[in-house]
């Protein structure tokens, strides 16, 4: 959902992408599968960089 809408419909890994991710919370994540229970793992990246 974005903005009380629905977004996108459909299985998660049909749905569930970056862009998507990018598109409705605004921020960049990596999707990858995770080997042993083969369920979708998503990686949020910081939007601060801490030095």
């Amino acid at each position: 959902m974005k903005a009380g809408q629905i977004y996108a419909k459909g299985t998660p890994q049909d749905v569930l992408t970056a862009e998507l991710i990018k598109d409705v919370y605004g921020v960049d994540c990596h999707i990858s599968t995770n080997p042993v229970t083969q369920q979708l793992m998503i990686s949020y990246f910081s939007m601060t960089c801490d030095k």
